[in-house]
């Protein structure tokens, strides 16, 4: 069982659970998440390969109990995922634990991770700023 305190050094995202297919990132182990993994269910997470080499050098993750912040609820690690490429190629990997939307409070800085055939800045439009923004 392993305690992860605020700014301890992990970056913590709370993400839907078409995140990794969208961003087209291979879960290595486990699964992804689904619609049940809510508020008021099991809290599960998903963290990268370096992530889970860090914290458990040569054992499996998948199964693992994390205390997240000042949680005192149990997070069971769900998924083993390649890290996502959030700052760029070449930005040195980070230790990164995601965590579902709907099990989390509503994030104060949200983002939006899109696929898309044109260049992504030229999708934007204020109508869907709001929209994205009225569903939070």
């Amino acid at each position: 069982i392993d305690s992860l305190p605020r700014g301890g050094g992990v970056m913590q995202y709370e993400v839907s659970e078409d995140y990794f297919k969208v961003l087209g990132t291979t879960l290595m182990a486990g699964r992804a998440f689904r619609s049940t993994d809510r508020a008021g269910a099991q809290k599960v997470a998903i963290v990268t390969l370096s992530s889970a080499d860090a914290f458990w050098p040569r054992e499996n993750a998948l199964g693992k109990c994390l205390y997240i912040d000042d949680d005192t609820d149990c997070t069971t690690v769900i998924g083993v995922a390649q890290a996502p490429l959030h700052h760029g190629a070449g930005t040195p990997e980070m230790l990164q634990l995601f965590l579902p939307h709907g099990q989390r409070e509503p994030s104060r800085t949200p983002m939006i991770a899109a696929r898309t055939l044109r260049f992504p800045c030229a999708m934007l439009s204020l109508p869907l700023i709001r929209a994205f923004a009225s569903s939070m």
